[in-house]
């Protein structure tokens, strides 16, 4: 929660819309991160897929998250090619979002059509014919295009902020995935702790967008007092 208020407090004292757009994308990343942790701790949660409560729940789950870190990542496409001396359009990147979107949004409403509207309202629960489909395109495809968009925001931007803001964001993914896999293999609260490392990553991360520079009274103030510069 720290790296959420951080996330939009940065944003709220930023003018340039490419780093607010980037402040908010981190800070939906850490309600997810939340969001994801509650469902995993909390017995509450537990409920079984195929039933129309837990269909809406799965959504929620997965579907939310996978796609707040999407936009991330697409804001971070759109900010490295800001900070790229040559200007360059990655992978066209400013047409195929708009189909990746328009993808990741219809696959959103195709699983509530087909499996909430109709087979859990209408039929009484069970698995909808599109449902393996739609998770294919809703949650898979923004957790593997996401890593590989930002790997390639770093190698292409050369303003140190923003690949500072972007390493710390893989400090996080780093983390994210070794706590589960350290809590199987070592020791079971690890995986707890994989998760906070996480969250600092992501306050680090927020907070690496704020650029310190010196105002234009102070800079006066520290000539006139400093006569023989």
């Amino acid at each position: 929660m720290i790296a959420t208020g951080w996330a939009f407090n940065v944003r709220r004292g930023m003018t340039v819309r490419m780093r607010r757009n980037l402040a908010f994308g981190i800070g939906l990343v850490a309600i997810s991160l939340a969001w994801i942790s509650l469902h995993l701790t909390l017995p509450v949660f537990d409920i079984p897929n195929g039933t129309l409560v837990g269909d809406i729940n799965f959504f929620f789950f997965l579907y939310v998250p996978a796609q707040l870190y999407f936009y991330w990542a697409d804001a971070s496409v759109l900010a490295s090619r800001n900070t790229d001396p040559l200007r360059r359009n990655t992978l066209h990147w400013s047409r195929m979002r708009l189909a990746i979107w328009a993808l990741l949004l219809g696959s959103d409403v195709l699983f509530v059509i087909d499996q909430v509207l109709y087979t859990d309202v209408i039929l009484g629960g069970g698995t909808g014919i599109l449902s393996t489909l739609t998770a294919v395109l809703g949650i898979f495809i923004p957790f593997v295009v996401s890593p590989v968009l930002l790997v390639i925001s770093w190698r292409r931007s050369r303003e140190p902020t923003f690949r500072a803001h972007l390493k710390w964001f893989a400090f996080f993914a780093i983390s994210l995935g070794l706590g589960p896999l350290a809590a199987i293999f070592i020791f079971a609260p690890l995986w707890a702790i994989g998760w906070a490392i996480g969250g600092y990553c992501l306050y680090r991360s927020a907070r690496s967008l704020v650029v310190i520079t010196p105002s234009p009274a102070s800079t006066t103030t520290f000539a006139s007092s400093n006569p023989s510069s």
